[in-house]
């Protein structure tokens, strides 16, 4: 199956409410093609910041919601570690991993999510 850059930056454009095909981005598709670890992560931490704010515009959840190992506190969770992981990427030396097939699994991961966020915000959950 050919590398799909394109699908790629669709996810990411549409979670970060960018114009689809905007160049010059982060997340332009040529970031995914091209493998540069910094790029990627700058692309990551655009899209954790979205991803933050999405959440923060959701109805309040419950307190039950909040405690540990429930719903909310499973989302910070994952957002911090996502944050931390573009921050690592935006330091990194690493040669770049050109068309790498990890980019598809998460573009569909990250399409996924707004979709189930804008869900959520329409039916006010």
């Amino acid at each position: 199956m050919p590398f799909d850059a394109v699908s790629i930056e669709h996810a990411f454009a549409k979670l970060v409410g960018s114009p689809i095909g905007s160049r010059g981005t982060s997340h332009d598709a040529d970031t995914f093609r091209g493998g540069n670890v910094k790029s990627l992560g700058a692309a990551l931490q655009e899209a954790t910041d979205a991803l933050e704010a999405r959440v923060k515009a959701l109805p309040p959840f419950t307190a039950a919601e909040n405690q540990n190992g429930a719903p909310k506190a499973r989302l910070d969770v994952a957002i911090g570690r996502l944050k931390a992981q573009a921050a690592a990427m935006s330091k990194s030396t690493a040669a770049p991993q050109r068309e790498d097939y990890h980019w598809e699994l998460i573009g569909c991961l990250v399409s996924t999510i707004d979709a189930l966020l804008d869900s959520m915000q329409r039916r006010g959950v």
